[in-house]
Parts: C-alpha cells; sequence; structure tokens
C-alpha cells in the first residue's frame, strides 16, 4: 500500500476526528492546522493558535476545543451564580419593602428593577460570548477544510500527471469545494444573525446550516481520498508479482 495515501488518509482522519454532526455548540477553538505529505511518504503537521502554557508550544487542536469547551461552561456558570446572587438580593429588598416608608418603598423599588435588568444584561452579554465562539468554531473548520482540499487536489494533478485517471476523484474534490464555499457564505450570515441580536430560532438554523455543509465537504473529501488510493493501489503492482518477475 502506498504509504503517501496512507498518511493523506491519516490526515483527514485526524483533522476530523470531532463529529461535525454532533459536535456541540461549545466546541469551538481557534489556530490553524495544514499538513504536508513529503515525497518519502512521510507527512509533517502544522498546527497554530492558542499557546500551551505547560509545553511553551502551541496547543493541539484537541485542546484548543477542549479550551472552547471548558470556557463556555465558565461562561454559563458564571452567569448562574451571578442571577442567583441578584435574585438572593431582589428578594432581601422585597423584604425589606414590608416595613419600609413610602420614600424607602420608592428606592427599593428601583434597586429591585435596576437588579433585574442587570440579570437581563448579563444574560445577553453571556449568549453573545458563547455565539462568538461558536462563529470562531465553524470560521475554524472552513479554514481546516479549505487547506486538507488544497492538498487533495494537489495530489491530484500529481497522480493524474502519472497516467492514472483521476476523474471520479476530480469530481468529488470540486464538490468538496462547492461546499465549502457554501459554508464560508453562511457563515456570514451567522455572524450578522449574532451581531444584529437575532432571535435563537434563526441564529440555530444558521449554524446548522454551516455544519451541514462542513459535513457534506468533509464527506466527499473523504471519498476523493479513498478513490486515489484505490486508483494508486490498482495500478502499482503488488510485493508478490514483482518477486514473481
Amino acid at each position: 500500500m502506498n504509504k503517501k495515501y496512507i498518511s493523506l488518509l491519516g490526515i483527514l482522519l485526524m483533522v476530523f476526528a470531532i463529529n461535525i454532526s454532533q459536535a456541540k455548540a461549545e466546541y469551538g477553538f481557534s489556530g490553524n492546522v495544514s499538513a504536508q505529505v513529503g515525497n518519502d511518504g512521510t507527512t509533517t503537521v502544522n498546527v497554530d493558535g492558542i499557546a500551551n502554557p505547560a509545553t511553551g508550544g502551541v496547543m493541539p487542536i484537541k485542546g484548543q476545543i477542549k479550551l472552547r469547551k471548558d470556557e463556555n461552561k465558565k461562561i454559563r456558570e458564571d452567569f448562574k451564580d451571578d442571577r442567583k446572587e441578584l435574585r438572593d438580593d431582589i428578594k432581601e429588598d422585597r423584604q425589606e419593602m414590608k416595613d419600609a416608608s413610602g420614600s424607602e418603598k420608592g428606592l427599593l423599588k428601583q434597586d429591585i428593577e435596576d437588579k433585574r435588568g442587570e440579570i437581563k444584561d448579563k444574560k445577553e452579554e453571556a449568549k453573545k460570548e458563547i455565539r462568538q465562539n461558536i462563529e470562531m468554531n465553524l470560521v475554524q473548520r472552513t479554514e481546516n477544510l479549505t487547506k486538507i482540499a488544497e492538498r487533495v487536489k494537489v495530489r491530484i494533478a500529481k497522480v493524474k500527471a502519472r497516467g492514472i485517471d483521476m476523474t471520479i476523484a476530480a469530481d468529488l474534490e470540486a464538490k468538496a469545494e462547492v461546499s465549502i464555499a457554501q459554508a464560508k457564505e453562511l457563515s456570514l450570515k451567522v455572524k450578522a444573525s449574532i451581531d444584529s441580536g437575532a432571535s435563537k430560532e434563526e441564529i440555530k438554523a444558521n449554524i446548522k446550516a454551516v455544519k451541514d455543509a462542513l459535513k457534506q465537504a468533509h464527506t466527499y473529501l473523504e471519498q476523493s481520498v479513498k478513490e486515489i488510493k484505490s486508483k494508486v493501489e490498482a495500478k502499482t503492482p503488488k510485493a508478490e508479482d514483482s518477486s514473481r518477475n
């Protein structure tokens, strides 16, 4: 089996280890990943993004994903804590109002309204931060797919130059590019809907549309790589045949 294509398939399996269709909203991450297959069949993977304090290097993609997940979890927990504290304060104000004079009641009532407004503001702020993480996640995955598609396209051209039919593989890669372009366009809708404070339903629908496009692109690229590998293996003499000659 040709080492180059084992390595290339390995890149895809590594990059897409996170199942897009099942990824939660909080699984966002930042940074870029690129991969290159050398002439000797070895694979070099380069990742840039969030620094890893433990090693002084760059945090692997899985670590970045977990970091974003933990970040969103903390945002939710902090909001719940803040909300509980403000609600407890409101309860105390209501208790004090029972024995307060007219002017004091007015001040306490205003304080209650202010705290309710603060709860609402904190909720909106938390939602926006989480949604921005989602947006970053989608943009990063689109960039990763774009880089993988570019490398698959280069590999197809090299194999074709050897006289091997790459019609099916090229068609699959082209379809992947279309899906990636759709994902990029749809990502702009996600950003616009988040920035404009659109409804939860609209934002969710836009996010799902991007994920579906990315999932489709992933499938096309995976099929293209398998097609390349299959055609190269069919054209390459097996070890047993070579020994007989």
